[in-house]
């Protein structure tokens, strides 16, 4: 993995994951084509084959509280990125875990919607009985 601080980093032209540095800790994308990224964020290439997705959900899992610096507006610190071990399993391992992770992220999002819609079934009747003084108390 090389890290690379985007002070330096101009106009990329690659597939890479660019990771949130200033106020922005624990946001990972997967950029492809030009871009230009900006001085609050990490730019992350691979030296061996890997399965971005793959990364994004392991650093999206991570958790980042013991590595953030700074007061008002949390940082993170190329050394605390650095010291984050990210296990590379053979690429094929690491495409059946993004897999896997994709379905079940599909799956809580599905439950979201459902919860989100009994949610908002619930404060609708709850509406009409107080307004139509059928609310009971207690």
């Amino acid at each position: 993995m090389l890290l690379q601080h985007t002070k330096n980093v101009a106009l990329i032209l690659m597939i890479t994951i660019v990771v949130g540095k200033d106020g922005t800790i624990g946001n990972q994308y997967i950029v492809e084509g030009r871009f230009w990224a900006g001085e609050h964020t990490w730019v992350i290439t691979f030296h061996e084959t890997v399965n971005l997705e793959y990364v994004k959900f392991f650093l999206e899992a991570w958790d980042y509280k013991y590595l953030i610096t700074g007061g008002v507006i949390p940082g993170l610190a190329q050394k605390g990125l650095e010291s984050i071990s990210l296990p590379i399993p053979p690429f094929e391992v690491q495409k059946r875990i993004a897999d896997e992770a994709r379905r079940r992220r599909s799956e809580v999002a599905k439950l979201r919607q459902e919860v989100d819609a009994i949610v908002e079934k619930q404060r609708k009747r709850e509406l009409s009985a107080c307004c139509c003084n059928n609310f009971v108390l207690g």
